[in-house]
């Protein structure tokens, strides 16, 4: 297999702001989170018999690998593939190096592919650059083969998790990885009493009465006191729940408690859906980690959002604390990264038809509604006050600026009710004054030049290219600075201002190893930048592809995390 034919399905970063994306994306979310509520693939699933609890406890020891996040664009997705395939990794840390393995078992931990799920779209983002990293071929063993489990996030559900299914939920390889679940979720019986724990909560933080019934089923009849437990989402509702005060954290509640009622051991809570690295640290009883690991393939998301030093988890009377232990990158390097936003028109160019559109039918049917003569004697240039005038007066006029203020409302990003009305509004005011600014210094442009020379058809051509060009590069920029200052100084709009950039490095994922007293050790492993180019490695070794120019250089980024001492 040649680099050549790989080069055909090296998919760039999805283009999160270009306007056919917008209208692709916006149409699957509305369309699945309509029929979210009506139709519900997971009961399905339940009708398809029992699916047992994957079995692992007879080994010695055992690696896990955990990523989430994938399926973006070909450098950073196949970055974390390669390295997740190689038999051995050395990584670096701050003393020495250390080795790891590669994971017995793989857990793909939501959203395995952007911007919506299809068959080509999950071949082209995620099986291509993972069968590339570890063909089906290269593990002689079939004893010894991988598996992988996944995870759906809010991007598998988007097409009711038809594709995931296909994809996931019937045997089939993805490079040298099989499948074995047969549903959206599931249970692994690990050695030394260990357990994972992998739940769907579709698109609303909802865990159906089926998949609840597996659970404490499991719970019943296989788990015994004591055991040690990691728990899969594919969402951090502690974050999530802390930020927007949502009731978004009450099925996982729910779950601790029966997990506690039961005196199992929950050490572990590990998600993905924010595009960064952040660890939590409860001492209580118990050590408890809660892990955000989405740094598997997608755009990078800012760790300077919202603060989240301390957050609370569990109900009013026995809730515990968690205090920020890691994140990754720095604060300081998303804050950094932000002001790329500045650049806005040039990483996001076709965002400007959308202004460019928006300005100059805005400020077309303004005038249209102002003109009290003849088209034959316009002048584009109106009497003081008489602009406004004719706008308030005009219902057309003043429909299309209500609705743009209400589409920006609609956009702002916060969970403060007067927040979003205030920003939202200023935001919006702020595109139809630059618009309006730019029509009057056209208009003035006009008077002075273009009117005692041509006639009034030019004029129109002129004027319309004038605005539709202002509106290319002025309205962008404005985006670009309201989403900057959002961020670094409201500190909201985590995902619109950095999905803006499609930052493709930053990238990592989890090692865990359960060794052979018993105890969990994980390992975030990193990579500060992704290669940009590829070239063929040596015949008969995988992965196929290996960087262009220097060879990748992970490192450990937080811990190693030790879990599993008894108390």
């Amino acid at each position: 297999m040649n680099a050549g034919r790989h080069e055909l399905r090296q998919k760039p970063m999805v283009g999160w702001y270009d306007p056919a994306q917008l209208l692709r994306t916006g149409g699957k979310v509305l369309i699945s989170t309509l029929l979210a509520t009506r139709g519900d693939y997971r009961h399905l699933e339940s009708f398809a018999g029992e699916q047992a609890p994957f079995e692992y406890q007879n080994l010695p020891e055992i690696w896990i690998d955990y990523v989430a996040d994938v399926g973006d664009g070909w450098n950073s997705t196949y970055t974390i593939a390669s390295l997740l395939a190689r038999p051995h990794l050395e990584v670096r840390t701050s003393a020495s190096r250390l080795t790891t393995a590669r994971g017995r078992i793989l857990v793909m931990g939501g959203d395995q592919v952007y911007p919506t799920p299809s068959r080509s779209a999950y071949q082209e983002r995620l099986v291509a650059p993972y069968e590339t990293a570890f063909p089906a071929g290269a593990c002689t063993s079939e004893e010894h083969r991988p598996s992988v489990f996944a995870v759906p996030g809010n991007h598998d559900w988007y097409d009711g998790l038809i594709s995931f299914s296909r994809q996931f939920c019937t045997p089939r390889s993805i490079g040298g990885w099989r499948t074995e679940q047969r549903r959206s979720y599931f249970a692994i019986r690990l050695p030394h009493r260990w357990w994972l724990l992998a739940l769907d909560i579709q698109l609303e933080a909802d865990i159906d009465q089926p998949q609840i019934d597996y659970f404490r089923r499991i719970l019943r009849e296989d788990m015994r006191k004591g055991d040690r437990l990691i728990l899969a989402l594919a969402e951090p509702h502690w974050v999530h729940g802390n930020i927007y005060s949502e009731p978004l954290q009450k099925n996982l509640v729910t779950i601790i408690r029966e997990l506690d009622a039961a005196e199992m051991q929950l050490q572990l809570i590990v998600a993905g859906d924010n595009h960064h690295y952040r660890r939590h640290a409860s001492d209580t009883v118990y050590p408890r980690q809660l892990i955000t690991s989405g740094g598997g393939g997608a755009f990078l998301h800012p760790t300077c959002g919202e603060p989240v030093d301390t957050i609370q988890l569990g109900d009013d009377t026995r809730a515990r604390e968690y205090r920020l232990v890691a994140e990754y990158p720095a604060a300081a390097v998303s804050r950094r990264l932000a002001c790329r936003n500045l650049a806005f028109l040039l990483l996001n160019p076709w965002f400007g038809t959308v202004t460019a559109i928006s300005y100059l039918l805005v400020t077309w049917v303004a005038w249209a509604s102002l003109s009290r003569t003849s088209a034959e004697s316009i002048t584009f240039l109106p009497p003081r006050y008489q602009f406004w005038e004719s706008v308030v007066l005009a219902p057309q006029a003043v429909l299309m600026l209500l609705a743009i203020v209400a589409g920006f409302v609609l956009f702002t990003d916060t969970h403060k009710r007067w927040y979003r009305w205030t920003a939202g509004v200023v935001h919006g005011i702020v595109h139809i004054a630059a618009a309006f600014g730019l029509a009057y210094l056209v208009a003035r442009f006009d008077a002075a030049f273009l009117q005692p020379s041509l006639d009034l058809a030019p004029r129109l051509t002129f004027v319309a290219l004038a605005i539709l060009l202002g509106g290319f590069v002025v309205g962008p920029t404005i985006m670009g600075v309201y989403l900057l200052v959002s961020l670094l100084v409201f500190r909201r709009h985590s995902n619109e201002s950095f999905s803006s950039l499609r930052i493709q490095d930053y990238k990592h994922f989890l090692r865990m190893h359960i060794d052979t007293s018993g105890l969990l050790h994980i390992y975030p492993i990193a990579v500060d930048r992704v290669p940009r180019e590829w070239k063929a490695g040596p015949p008969g070794t995988h992965p196929l592809l290996v960087p262009k120019n220097a060879d990748l250089e992970p490192y450990l980024l937080d811990g190693p995390i030790v879990l599993g001492e008894r108390r």
